[in-house]
């Protein structure tokens, strides 16, 4: 159990973690990017005596329970780590249709995309061809750029992604473009690093886990901020492409 020192700075809950933490079981690089910046503690023991998993009661800072509550997050961020650096072999690959892809998960977010009033519109290229990949891994890469779009947006929102093949280069390319707040420039270059976030809830990991995805597929992502507003991400993966 990791400890750290929590305090309050207006809103902000600085936690400072000086013990091991299981997800770098699985993230090599995880070491020095949360020595550099670790916005949210997992299984946090604060001072006051609280651990991951207890009963807040009434009297305790309400910043302190969403502490507790984060390392129930990172539970569920290791299961996950778990899945997607599992070892794969040759037969877990298969066509994908991006665009199927896509579908599926408008789908699973429709919801959330009603009741948050954020409008979706897909620009799906007709003659996208399939690619080589495991499915589940694509589904997650997508779902974590839909909910990195949702999450960075009010109400009246836009989320707006695109396929096209590029058949010169022999891959097919999808971009996410919303019209939130952009990506913070001192975070940017750090986007896909571990434990980056400056969101007020989550693990910082989606990012990480859909940059290692895509590269296992022998693909690329980058993220940018749009000079109209909002971010814009780019996924390239190749047309005929195994791991």
């Amino acid at each position: 159990c990791a400890q750290g020192q929590v305090t309050r700075r207006g809103h902000a809950v600085e936690a400072r973690v000086y013990a091991e933490d299981p997800a770098r079981e699985f993230l090599p690089q995880a070491g020095t990017a949360a020595k550099v910046r670790w916005p949210h503690a997992p299984f946090v023991r604060v001072d006051a005596g609280v651990e991951a998993g207890d009963s807040v009661p009434v009297h305790y800072d309400p910043i302190l329970a969403k502490v507790i509550a984060w390392g129930a997050d990172r539970l569920e961020a290791i299961d996950r780590l778990r899945t997607t650096y599992r070892p794969t072999h040759s037969e877990d690959y298969q066509d994908v249709q991006l665009n199927d892809v896509v579908e599926y998960v408008h789908a699973l977010t429709a919801t959330q995309l009603r009741h948050s009033d954020i409008r979706f519109d897909f620009q799906p290229d007709p003659d996208l061809p399939p690619i080589s990949g495991i499915p589940e891994q694509l589904r997650q890469v997508i779902l974590n750029l839909f909910m990195n779009a949702i999450d960075a947006m009010r109400s009246d929102g836009q989320l707006t992604v695109r396929s096209e093949h590029l058949p010169e280069q022999k891959k097919v390319l999808l971009v996410f473009t919303d019209t939130g707040i952009g990506i913070d420039p001192q975070l940017l270059p750090h986007i896909f690093e571990p434990f980056i976030t400056d969101k007020d809830k989550g693990t910082g990991l989606g990012l990480t886990i859909s940059y290692d995805i895509i590269h296992q597929h022998h693909g690329e992502i980058q993220a940018e901020n749009n000079p109209q507003g909002g971010a814009i991400f780019r996924v390239w993966l190749p047309v005929m492409g195994k791991g």
